[in-house]
This record gives C-alpha cells, structure tokens and sequence, in this order.
C-alpha cells in the first residue's frame, strides 16, 4: 500500500486531514491506523473507495431467465474522488463532492459507509 497522502494537499496532508477529521467529528488517528482503503454494501451493491480514486463496485442482481435464474453483474461508479476515510460506526468518507468541491455526486458529502466488510490501511511510516 502506498504511504499516507490527501489527493490535491500539496504538501499540507496532516493539516487538511486535521480538517476533515474536524469536518466529520472524528479524530485523527495514529499514524498506522490510516484508512486507504475500504469495502462495503450499500443497498446490494458492493462498493470501493480507495483514498485517490473515484468511488466504484459492482452491482449483482439475479434475473429470472428461461430454465432458472442468473445472476447479472454490473460495474457502479461514482464521478466522485476520496479524499480521506475515517473509521467510526459508522465509517466516514470525504470526497471532492459539494460542497466541499464541484464535482455532483450520488453520495453526501461526508458520506455514511456504515461498517465496512474489509479495510486496508497506508503503509505506516518508516
């Protein structure tokens, strides 16, 4: 896993972290308790966000088809990039959605990802 970062910090991570930890009434946790990445399900479909990338997944929904059912997988996407995830019940995660940026986002901003189904964190620092 990459070492801890905030996309578009320039090189003002640990305070604009401390801002979305504020932001989402959070703390800022230790430094090899940062989240990169986390997974979860949200209304039947199995989400990403990874910290630098847009919000994706998977759809699966069964189809009756002639002779029994199948099960139909479909990519999901959201236009939005992670900027941070915060652990908590339920996790938090920042985006560059408003009103924090421009981009229009299916999701609010920090969004709720409920408890995640799998976690991995930065590299912790050397």
């Amino acid at each position: 896993m990459p070492r801890f970062f905030v996309p578009h910090a320039d090189g003002k991570d640990e305070r604009i972290y401390g801002q979305f930890a504020d932001w989402c009434a959070s703390h800022v946790p230790a430094a090899d308790r940062r989240i990169y990445r986390i997974a979860w399900r949200h209304d039947g479909d199995d989400w990403i966000a990874t910290v630098g990338e847009t919000l994706s997944g998977v759809s699966v929904r069964r189809r009756r088809r002639e002779g029994g059912t199948v099960h139909v997988t479909t990519p999901v996407h959201d236009p939005a990039t992670v900027l941070a995830i915060f652990a908590g019940d339920p996790y938090l995660v920042v985006t560059d959605g408003r009103p924090l940026g421009s981009i229009i986002s299916a999701w609010l901003n920090p969004f709720m990802a409920g408890i995640p189904t799998s976690v991995t964190f930065f590299d912790p620092p050397a």
